[in-house]
């Protein structure tokens, strides 16, 4: 009687403890574990240049530069003149710009990086990316509608664009590129698809401009 008892227990945890693992296997939360992705750096260089990529300087320049940036980030205000001078004195520069938007800042850096996209569908992208770094005041629609239509842009064709999202797929690309880049903030340059972590000045994006000429 008491072999039977301590056999039949002996099934009661082994039942309870098959029941524990089924659970843990089975759950809802280990489904979403197994399916989660796994968001870790892959990569060492930018992505080619290619037709997403607005061109700005000499488009058979021997050195590309590709900056990273965010229409919000006060430190790609301040360097946006280091970099149209740097055009205009260093000839054979392919400079690039890639869409990186804050994610602190909520929809409107997303927004904005948007809205210059859909000012690249009309030709007019670097106009619009000068207005988006001279001016401040573009957290509504309404502005960056305006600024359309300031540019001569035909504006039935952005607003669908912006209110359809079209090219936010675009910005997100290169927001997934940069971080797996490991890029943490902004503005981040490339010259010739080595990172540049020197100081962003005149002096010292000419340097490793020039250094890195064939």
């Amino acid at each position: 009687m008491k072999t039977r008892a301590i056999t039949l227990l002996f099934f009661f945890f082994l039942l309870v403890l098959l029941g524990f693992y089924t659970f843990l296997t089975l759950s809802p939360r280990g489904e979403e574990q197994a399916k989660a992705p796994v968001n870790t750096p892959g990569l060492t260089t930018p992505s080619p240049v290619s037709v997403l990529d607005p061109l700005r300087g000499d488009p058979a320049g021997t050195v590309t530069v590709i900056e990273y940036g965010d229409y919000l980030c006060q430190a790609c205000r301040d360097t946006e003149p280091v970099i149209k001078e740097l055009l205009t004195s260093v000839p054979g520069i392919r400079f690039v710009w890639r869409d990186f938007p804050v994610e602190n800042a909520g929809d409107t850096s997303k927004r904005a990086a948007a809205a210059a996209r859909c000012a690249q569908d009309q030709g007019k992208f670097w106009e619009y990316h000068d207005l988006l770094l001279e001016r401040k005041d573009f957290p509504l629609d309404m502005i960056l509608l305006e600024w359309a239509g300031t540019l001569g842009l035909d504006v039935g064709k952005f607003t669908a664009c912006l209110q359809n999202l079209e090219r936010e797929p675009i910005v997100d690309r290169f927001q997934e590129e940069a971080l797996s880049l490991g890029i943490k903030g902004t503005p981040e340059f490339y010259i010739n698809g080595v990172r540049y972590d020197g100081p962003t000045t005149y002096s010292g994006l000419s340097e490793a401009i020039l250094k890195a000429k064939p």
